[in-house]
């Protein structure tokens, strides 16, 4: 059954009909985002070519989308929406959000609407453990923008877009900080384990949009066991 709705698929594409993924995301079986990744590369073995399947998940899927228009980034406004009234979406959004590497393990900010910087520090105490800290710094691209987590989804708290997307904002641009510790251990050429601790520091920005200083940290940890077989 699966191998002929390939076949359909593919017959449907090379008939000149639009397709674009997605549309089952929100069911249990397709989550959004690993459930994206995996449906691109079955249309690919449907007989799309990669170029052809990323641009039904992206410029396809723009222009068959009427409720707003996407317009693609540019090198002076590259990942902002500096009139989030006017339904027009010009914050760039990564296709992909596999931000762990890239802006903090705790999946907090996403690459949207953000300046960011850090520094980390990596050691080796015993031949088997690895160490790395690291720590980040968040602040707002454009502070007429929102704030995005990983998954493009925004961080809004209750009264965000009142208080801080009006034509002059009220909301610092430090949305906060981050710190994560990495341990690696390596039990032996086909076990690993890893384990990590990470602590986000609330900015400024927070505490302006929810017109209050008293707001908690976040903590975070997480255990993982690799196999290879």
């Amino acid at each position: 059954m699966f191998a002929r709705r390939l076949a359909q698929v593919g017959a449907l594409h090379r008939a000149g009909v639009v397709i674009l993924p997605g549309t089952d995301a929100p069911l249990p079986n397709s989550p959004p985002g690993f459930g994206l990744h995996q449906e691109l590369e079955w249309l690919v073995r449907a007989g799309m070519s990669p170029w052809a399947a990323l641009k039904a998940a992206t410029l396809d899927a723009a222009e068959e989308t009427t409720a707003t228009e996407v317009a693609p980034p540019d090198a002076d406004d590259d990942q902002r929406d500096d009139d989030d009234s006017d339904g027009d979406i010009n914050t760039f959004s990564n296709l992909f959000p596999t931000n762990h590497s890239h802006m903090g393990f705790m999946d907090q900010q996403g690459w949207r609407n953000v300046k960011a910087w850090n520094v980390n520090v990596a050691a080796k105490p015993v031949d088997k453990l690895s160490a790395r800290l690291d720590y980040w710094d968040f602040r707002l691209d454009e502070t007429a923008d929102a704030w995005y987590g990983a998954g493009a989804w925004m961080n809004q708290p209750t009264g965000f877009r009142s208080i801080c997307t009006t034509a002059s904002p009220s909301c610092d641009e430090h949305v906060g900080s981050e710190v994560d510790l990495t341990l690696n251990y390596a039990y032996n050429k086909a076990v690993g384990i890893q384990a990590g601790v990470s602590r986000f520091f609330v900015g400024d920005f927070i505490e302006d949009a929810l017109g209050t200083s008293d707001v908690d940290d976040m903590d975070w940890a997480y255990l993982q066991f690799t196999a290879n077989f």
